[in-house]
């Protein structure tokens, strides 16, 4: 990532994940209770941040290249009517695009594997369930998976954005 923002934000979540590791050993090791209940809500609170990072990184990037790319007072225009875009799924983000590009969006529907799809649409879908007190059966696990491909598919649109 080459937005210094969007960086430190993905270095706070892999030390984020490095923590939980050393946590997990200490469970393993015994030296530590509540194993489940804490292992439990690391999980919930890296799908938060991990959710979280691709809002912060879809709205930057598109907000970058509306500053670049439009006149002043369509970009203020433009930002204004973009808001502030949140559980981003797979087919919310390729309207998003879309309305930037078609190429875009073509590419990016290409770029989208069933992988990457399913990692970003499972993210959401749990983000929302943790914040409505609905049960999720997300683990360390399943985030550190899903992981890869997300910041996959933000890579990608730092690619097209900041061309």
């Amino acid at each position: 990532m080459k937005s210094t923002g969007l960086a430190s934000q993905k270095q706070q979540i892999d030390s984020l994940f490095g923590r939980a590791e050393d946590l997990y050993r200490l469970v393993r090791d015994g030296r530590f209770r509540y194993e489940f209940e804490i292992q439990a809500d690391l999980a919930r609170y890296l799908c938060i941040r991990v959710c979280g990072l691709v809002d912060s990184a879809v709205n930057q990037l598109l907000a970058e290249y509306i500053d670049v790319h439009a006149p002043p007072k369509l970009a203020r225009f433009t930002s204004l009517s973009l808001g502030r875009q949140q559980n981003l799924k797979a087919n919310k983000l390729l309207e998003l695009v879309a309305q930037f590009n078609l190429d875009w969006e073509k590419d990016l529907r290409q770029f989208l594997t069933e992988e990457r799809k399913d990692a970003l649409d499972s993210l959401v879908d749990n983000r929302n369930n943790i914040a409505h007190g609905r049960s999720t059966g997300i683990t360390h696990a399943r985030v550190w998976q899903y992981y890869r491909p997300v910041l996959e598919i933000i890579d990608f649109l730092e690619t097209k954005c900041l061309a």
